[in-house]
C-alpha cells in the first residue's frame, strides 16, 4: 500500500507540481536525489554476503562502479554480462558428490562427512548441477575421473535428486558415457529421477539409453545391486 500511494503521489506531482519544482535550485534537487539513493545503500550486507556470494557482490561492484564512470547503459550491461558469465561459470562446473548410505535408514550423504554404507563394486555419485551444454563435457570427465580412482567397479549410480533438466546434449552425454563404461564392463545406471524430468523425456528411451537400469530411489538401486551380488 505504501507503495501504490508513494506511485501515486510522484504521478500527481509530476502531472500537476512540475512548475512548483521548477523553481528549485538544481543544488537542491540533486540533494533529493543523493538521499533518496543513499536509502538504497546497504554495506554491511554486502560485508555479510562476501565469502558466501563472492561473484555477485564481485557482479555488483563492478557495475555499480560501471554505471558512475560510464554511463547507466553500459553500466547495465556490464552487470548482465557478468552475471550471465558467473552463471555459466559455475554451471559448467558442478558439484559432484560420492555418496553412501546412512546406516538403519534410506538416506544418501556424501560419504566424506558422513559414515555412510557403500558397495565395493558400486559407485554412488550425487550431481548437484542440470546436465546441458555447458557442462556435459566437465560431468563426463569427473565420472570418469571417479570411476578410475575406484577399485573394481562394475556400476555407477548417478544419484539424479538434484537435477531437473537435462538436454540433449546431457542425453548424448549420457549414451557416450554408457559406451565408454561397458567397453570396460561396467554398468551405468540412474536414480531419483524427478517426475517433471521424467515427463519431458521418454522413460523408455532414456532407459534403452543405458546399459544398467532406472532405480526410484538410490536405496533401492543399493538393495537390487547387493541381492545380485549375493545371487
Amino acid at each position: 500500500m505504501s507503495s501504490l500511494i508513494c506511485a501515486l503521489l510522484i504521478i500527481i506531482s509530476l502531472l500537476f507540481f512540475t512548475e512548483l519544482f521548477s523553481l528549485l535550485p538544481l543544488a537542491i534537487l540533486g540533494a533529493i536525489v543523493i538521499v533518496s539513493a543513499m536509502s538504497l545503500f546497504d554495506f554491511s550486507v554486502v560485508q555479510q554476503n562476501w565469502e558466501i556470494h563472492k561473484s555477485d557482490k564481485v557482479s555488483e561492484l563492478i557495475t555499480f562502479l560501471s554505471v558512475l564512470l560510464i554511463g547507466v547503459e553500459i553500466g547495465l550491461m556490464v552487470g548482465i554480462f557478468l552475471s550471465i558469465s558467473f552463471f555459466l561459470q559455475q554451471a559448467s562446473r558442478p558439484q559432484i558428490t560420492q555418496v553412501g548410505r546412512i546406516p538403519k535408514t534410506e538416506f544418501f550423504r556424501s560419504i566424506e562427512r558422513y559414515e555412510a554404507e557403500t558397495l565395493p563394486d558400486s559407485l554412488f555419485v550425487r550431481v548437484d548441477e542440470n546436465i546441458f551444454f555447458a557442462n556435459a563435457n566437465n560431468i563426463e570427465a569427473k565420472l570418469l575421473e571417479l570411476m578410475g580412482q575406484a577399485e573394481f567397479p562394475r556400476h555407477l549410480i548417478i544419484v539424479c535428486s538434484a537435477i531437473n533438466r537435462i538436454d540433449s546434449t546431457g542425453l548424448q552425454m549420457l549414451s557416450r558415457l554408457n559406451r565408454r563404461l561397458e567397453e570396460s564392463d561396467s554398468f551405468l545406471h540412474l536414480s531419483d529421477l524427478k517426475g517433471t524430468l521424467l515427463n519431458k523425456l521418454d522413460h523408455n528411451d532414456l532407459e534403452s539409453r543405458l546399459s544398467g537400469k532406472i532405480f526410484q530411489t538410490a536405496n533401492a538401486g543399493m538393495i537390487k545391486l547387493k541381492e545380485d551380488r549375493q545371487s
